[in-house]
């Protein structure tokens, strides 16, 4: 009886949380993916597709709905914690602030066999970043903090074509909102426009906050059950083009050809830009070995050359706020392969464990501190229990990721335009802890 208390006050802390929480930061080096949809799967090193045996096939493969039984809750959460240290060529070493983030997932599934239909709705948050450098960071004139949180409604259907193929579709809605905060370098505006009495001007701050319309998407998965044994799953999801509109504003406007330009100290307008997150394509294979033992490789492709021009269009705007507008990423598309493996112990408990490599899109030549991208490797373990509570069935997921991402030397021109000289060695640590808590009814 205490044991179901105890649960049960777990249950509604991270049901709470997940309901409260602003998702957001960056844990994967795919670009701003957030591949943290489950305790289970991340365990396993997000290697699901061919298994996608609790809610979070809506996610991984929509088609396994057709295997999960009767009805189906998950609520739960993924914790995150990470660094970047920043060893210029010359000058001073940096890191990023430390800071805590929560990435938030719930899930509910339906499956009607009488029909060979299952029913399904997901919301998790796919995508997202979270950077915060110092305001007197050597990345201050880039960005000093850089938050988007992007939450994605996910309802889904699936139908068992024949005893071993499933069919799943989802439908994707996003929505969502992006802050930016970066210092202006009106010295070097100045000098920009051969003003030779400058003298010594204060930074000012740009903020600019955004809101997402609407996104649109779909997304398929195939599962097809060779044996008893072994089984091969197919998911893909459709790009989402998104429109963010809102506002920017400058403060701190010094100098007098600066102030001219922006009419005053101050200045702010409405402003909106396009952007458009990438399709992408997971092929997987699972195989059972013996009673105790299950093993999964999946491979994902994901087209982040979507990502390759991000132009504002300023409601009012002058020759300086353009300087450097439209921006240049030119994003390769990037590679993930994994292998995650689970071991029974008995009826109730199992032991998982991974390790997963994510190539990363982000070419040296448009590298930004903001999205300090690196080819990532992540080690994954955790464990699963099931008991009963209320009479209920109900299973408890927990996983840990460390993940370690490769070391970049970087050279390039971005940021030089407004005073920035991001050049140097930029080293990354991520560590992942989440819970998931399902029950069926």
């Amino acid at each position: 009886m205490v044991m179901h208390k105890i649960v049960t006050i777990f249950i509604c802390l991270i049901a709470l949380s997940t309901l409260f929480a602003k998702p957001g930061w960056c844990v994967g080096s795919e670009g701003f993916n957030n591949p943290v949809f489950g305790a289970k799967a991340l365990s396993m090193g997000n290697t699901f597709v061919a298994n996608a045996d609790d809610p979070t096939a809506i996610q991984f493969n929509p088609a396994g709905l057709t295997d999960l039984e009767g009805s189906q809750a998950s609520v739960g959460n993924t914790f995150l914690a990470g660094f970047v240290d920043y060893d210029p060529v010359n000058g001073k070493s940096d890191e990023t602030r430390k800071n805590f983030f929560i990435a938030p997932n719930i899930y509910f599934t339906k499956n009607v066999k009488e029909s060979r239909l299952a029913f399904g709705v997901g919301v998790t948050a796919p995508y997202g970043l979270g950077t915060k450098w110092s305001d007197t960071s050597f990345a201050r004139y880039l960005g000093t903090e850089s938050d988007m949180a992007l939450v994605n409604l996910n309802p889904t259907v699936a139908f068992k074509a024949l005893p071993g193929l499933s069919i799943g579709i989802g439908f994707d809605y996003t929505f969502g909102t992006v802050d930016m905060k970066a210092q202006n370098n009106w010295n070097i505006v100045e000098t920009a426009l051969n003003n030779p009495d400058i003298g010594s001007r204060p930074d000012g701050l740009t903020d600019t906050h955004l809101s997402v319309d609407d996104g649109f998407g779909y997304n398929i998965g195939l599962l097809y059950k060779i044996n008893e044994k072994s089984s091969v799953g197919v998911s893909f999801r459709s790009k989402i083009d998104l429109n963010f509109t809102g506002n920017t504003e400058m403060r701190g406007i010094s100098g007098a050809l600066p102030q001219l330009a922006f009419g005053g100290n101050r200045f702010r307008t409405d402003v909106d830009a396009d952007v458009t997150l990438p399709e992408s394509l997971t092929i997987g294979y699972g195989r059972h070995v013996g009673d105790k033992w299950f093993f999964e490789i999946d491979v994902e492709w994901t087209r982040w050359s979507r990502f390759d021009t991000v132009g504002f269009e300023f409601e009012e705007s002058n020759a300086m706020l353009e300087a450097d507008n439209p921006q240049e990423f030119k994003w390769d598309d990037a590679i993930s392969v994994g292998i995650g493996s689970e071991y029974k112990l008995n009826g109730k408990a199992s032991l998982r464990g991974g390790y997963t490599y994510h190539e990363t899109p982000v070419p040296g030549d448009t590298f930004t501190p903001n999205i300090p991208g690196s080819s990532r490797h992540s080690i994954t373990t955790g464990a699963g229990y099931k008991m009963r509570l209320f009479d209920l069935p109900i299973t408890i997921d927990a996983a840990y990721v460390a993940a370690f991402y490769e070391d970049r030397e970087i050279e390039n021109d971005v940021g030089k335009l407004r005073g920035a000289e991001i050049d140097g060695e930029y080293e990354r640590m991520s560590h992942l802890f989440a819970v998931n808590f399902t029950l069926q009814f």
